[in-house]
């Protein structure tokens, strides 16, 4: 059985219950637009947890935390 389903009401628990249950869980997301016409979407941006770092597009670097 295929489930489709909104990952973002759902939780690690149901999902591996379901997994477990021999489901296979399919998540459709929906593309992803520029908030402002011409701008970016958060693919555009690079996230590095290791180095604790976001760059934007432009190239210009930020840490985080």
């Amino acid at each position: 059985m295929t489930v489709l389903g909104d990952s973002a009401y759902g939780t690690g628990d149901p999902r591996e219950r379901l997994r477990a249950a021999g489901h296979t869980l399919v998540i459709k997301t929906p593309p992803l637009r520029e908030v402002v016409p011409g701008g970016f979407t958060i693919v555009d941006f690079r996230i590095d947890p290791a180095a604790g770092t976001a760059t934007c597009p432009a190239g210009r670097s930020a840490n985080l935390g």
